[in-house]
């Protein structure tokens, strides 16, 4: 790849655009100026590949049931770790 074409600074405001260009929530305009940078930088290509590849995963994968008690349980036990390292 030819980094003198895809500025790392180019690629970090196209990468902080991801989500909202996947979720189709950005302007025809920007749209077509991430397209088009996609279409000429392989790491953005892969950026946007792996993140449709992971959310599609996600969509399929079974969801968890816990019962309520287990539930309980869980957030007790996360507000405990929180307390210990300060962070509540």
């Amino acid at each position: 790849m030819d980094d003198a074409r895809h500025p790392e600074c180019d690629c970090l405001e196209w990468l902080e655009t991801l989500s909202e260009y996947l979720d189709g929530d950005v302007g025809e305009d920007l749209l077509h100026r991430i397209d088009a940078h996609i279409a000429e930088c392989p790491r953005c290509a892969w950026a946007v590949a792996t993140l449709r590849e992971t959310i599609e995963a996600c969509r399929h994968a079974p969801r968890p049931s816990l019962e309520p008690s287990e539930l309980r349980r869980v957030v007790e036990r996360a507000r405990e770790e929180l307390h210990r390292q300060g962070v509540l």
